[in-house]
């Protein structure tokens, strides 16, 4: 019971730190692998994602201030935007690279963490191919996803100056005052990523740590607005480590809560975790024991590629 409650823990420290902006390493043990670092990289990834959105939002307001201030926007403007400005945007490769610059040093810095929770005796080590190959896919598709709402923002304020016959200065101020390009919305970027990297750092900690024999959804009721039903319906279900959730009401499965993979409609804004289902027996086993498990879990996932 000792290894499970200090596992819990953590993890209730983590999601209150993500949560409310507070400083995860000041509620870890002294003693965590990880708690340190894990803070630093946190606050790293908001602020230079909030510093690509203003880099992003000041090459649109470039571009249009070669035109007069008082010049009425035309079709002209929005010709520009669709065949040259958007498609030299720089954007997704910039956010594909800060992701995998990023996410993977916080998925490690998260393993070691949840690992030392679990069983002192086995520490994290390094991350599979497998777990490192779809975080950095992750971050590609990520960045597509995020420029496409941007584009279509940036079009939805280029058509309403048209349509209104507004000033390039007053178009200038609307994709400013834009959310795309928001400090807010960098952090409510941050903040979904660092749960989703908690999740595939919970699922390769659980699959290389012996003692944990399967994995259970809890609903956290912490999900702004109206909670999905169908997740409060998932709150308990158990399965083995390696196999999918299937969730209610729904005909996706996922390994975790906010898997790359699931719809937006099941992903964006999900609070829902993991918790380990421990086995009593292998826990007490020898430190060589548990290693020799361990390595086998890991030779058998190699053979899997």
């Amino acid at each position: 019971m000792e290894s499970i409650n200090r596992a819990l823990h953590v993890l209730n420290t983590i999601l209150k730190a993500v949560d409310t902006d507070g400083n995860i390493s000041d509620d870890l043990p002294n003693d965590m692998p990880g708690a340190e670092s894990l803070q630093e990289f946190m606050e790293e990834y908001e602020k230079k994602l909030a510093k690509l959105l203003r880099k992003q939002m000041k090459y649109y307001c470039k571009a249009l201030s070669a035109y007069g201030a008082e010049d009425i926007v035309s079709e002209e403007i929005l010709t520009l935007f669709e065949e040259e400005l958007l498609i030299n945007d720089t954007f997704e490769n910039d956010m594909a690279d800060l992701s995998n610059e990023v996410l993977l040093p916080i998925i490690i810095a998260l393993c070691e963490i949840i690992m030392e929770s679990l069983d002192p005796d086995i520490l994290f080590e390094e991350l599979s191919e497998q777990t490192e190959a779809a975080v950095t896919e992750w971050g590609v598709t990520l960045a597509a996803f995020l420029f496409l709402a941007t584009r279509n923002g940036i079009l939805g304020a280029i058509s309403v100056a048209i349509t209104g016959n507004l000033t390039i200065s007053a178009l200038i101020t609307a994709l400013q005052d834009l959310r795309v390009f928001s400090r807010g919305r960098a952090s409510s970027i941050a903040e979904g990523e660092v749960l989703t990297a908690l999740s595939i750092a919970q699922q390769e900690s659980y699959g290389q740590s012996p003692a944990v024999t399967g994995k259970m959804w809890v609903h956290t009721d912490r999900q702004e607005g109206n909670p999905r039903a169908n997740h409060q319906k998932m709150d308990g279900v158990e399965v083995p480590v390696d196999e999918e959730f299937e969730i209610e009401d729904s005909d996706e499965t996922c390994m975790f809560p906010r898997e790359p993979k699931l719809s937006p409609g099941e992903r964006m804004n999900c609070h829902c975790v993991i918790f380990p289902v421990i086995d009593g027996l292998t826990i007490v086993l020898s430190k060589e024991d548990k290693e020799a498990l361990r390595q086998q879990y890991i030779a058998e996932r190699r053979l899997k590629k």
